[in-house]
C-alpha cells in the first residue's frame, strides 16, 4: 500500500487600480499545477502545521508548473 498523490490546478487573478476613481491599471491571471506527493513532511518543518490527528506531519507539495494566462483563456 502507498499513499496516493493528488494534482491540483490553482488559478489566481490580480488587479491593480489607480487613484480615487479606481480605474483599472493592470490585470493578470496565472495558473499553477501543484502535486501532493506521498513523501511526508520533515518533523522539523515549522512552516506547515497539518492536522496532527490525521497525519503526524502531513505530505509534501511540489509546484509542477506555473504559467501566465491571457484573458481569453479564462
Amino acid at each position: 500500500m502507498t499513499v496516493r498523490g493528488d494534482t491540483f490546478r490553482i488559478r489566481s487573478y490580480g488587479k491593480s487600480t489607480v487613484g480615487i476613481a479606481g480605474g483599472e491599471f493592470a490585470e493578470a491571471w496565472c495558473e499553477a499545477i501543484v502535486q501532493r506527493t506521498a513523501i511526508p513532511v520533515a518533523a522539523g518543518d515549522d512552516m506547515i502545521h497539518p492536522d496532527e490527528s490525521t497525519f503526524p506531519f502531513g505530505r509534501q507539495f511540489q509546484v509542477i508548473s506555473i504559467r501566465w494566462l491571457a484573458e481569453d483563456e479564462i
